[in-house]
């Protein structure tokens, strides 16, 4: 059983493996990660900036699902961190996009012990969730460059029509210190809405295939 639909230009396909839990491996990894300890010393005295350590544990499950008709398939997840055993019964989805060669998994049920679990992150990737720039790293690599842009494209402006009147070029320039952040306010309006009108579509053809899905 599969269900494919369209939305935002893109077609996606739904497919599903059910079966009995024949093997089950869970396996985690650990990430570190450390900052801080920069200083400097002069004439004796100084200071540095405190060590901070922080580490994130990832999930790697691997579940071999027997479909009773002499057939097993291997399906790995990360970052799921399924509750599982032999025996028990699991229902799992994944979208392939435009007809590519794989897709991820966005969906995962244990029929055994009612576990349900909806990958959000993996159908923002699917939806094209737009980044917004003043989010990242405090925003200041944004700001910079908007302002940067803004400076020069102003520049420009008041260079070409001061020849005219600098008063007039002043005001023109003013104007368009501001047009690249304009700009981008109004992309990243229009691609959120376009994400969530994607995302909303994705998530209702989930639904409406777990609603429709017998066995």
């Amino acid at each position: 059983m599969t269900k494919t639909f369209e939305t935002g230009g893109d077609s996606f396909t739904i497919y599903r493996s059910h079966g009995l839990v024949a093997d089950f491996i869970k396996n985690t990894s650990t990430q570190v990660y450390g900052s801080g300890g920069g200083g400097y010393t002069y004439n004796g005295t100084g200071g540095s900036a405190p060590i901070s350590i922080s580490s994130t544990t990832h999930f790697h499950d691997k579940i071999f699902l027997d479909h009773g008709n002499g057939q097993q398939s291997l399906i790995e997840l990360d970052d799921w961190d399924i509750a599982a055993t032999k025996g028990h019964e699991m229902l799992i989805l994944w979208i392939i996009k435009n007809n590519a060669e794989r897709g991820p998994y966005v969906y995962v049920k244990n029929f055994t012990t009612g576990q349900n679990l909806i990958g959000n992150n993996v159908i923002d990737q699917l939806a094209e969730k737009p980044e917004n720039i003043f989010k990242q790293n405090g925003g200041c690599a944004a700001i910079t460059l908007i302002v940067f842009v803004g400076f020069a494209f102003g520049a420009i402006i008041f260079s070409f029509f001061s020849v005219v009147s600098e008063a007039f070029a002043s005001f023109l320039s003013f104007i368009a210190f501001f047009v690249p952040g304009v700009l981008y306010y109004f992309w990243f309006k229009t691609k959120n809405i376009k994400y969530k009108e994607k995302q909303r579509v994705i998530r209702h053809n989930i639904d409406e295939f777990l609603k429709n899905y017998r066995g």
